[in-house]
């Protein structure tokens, strides 16, 4: 049984979804287009990003922004990822907490 052309991007396109709710599960935040050709990593977020806030909203976001407009990137041609870690107890205490209340 052959597959056609639109299967195949069907295909690809599910496995694309799972993979980012797959790294959305594990604690990854991602911003702008996921299917970039240009994929930053932020390592230190800042107080609006820590407190949930989208990912490169604040001047860092803007000067990439500009960088890559200079280069000859449209604004939205790049993605950002950031994780933080958290230790395990800190996950335990909160979750201790929250059954307490």
């Amino acid at each position: 049984m052959s597959t056609s052309q639109s299967q195949k991007k069907e295909a690809i396109a599910q496995a694309a979804e799972q993979e980012l709710t797959s790294l959305a599960i594990r604690g990854v935040r991602i911003a702008g287009n996921a299917c970039s050709p240009i994929v930053l990593v932020k390592g230190d977020l800042d107080e609006a990003e820590r407190l949930g806030g989208e990912l490169a909203a604040g001047p860092d976001g803007a000067a990439l922004r500009k960088a890559l407009g200079a280069i000859g990137y449209a604004p939205e041609d790049f993605c950002v990822l950031a994780s933080v870690a958290v230790h395990k107890t800190v996950i335990r205490k909160d979750i201790n907490a929250h059954v307490q209340q």
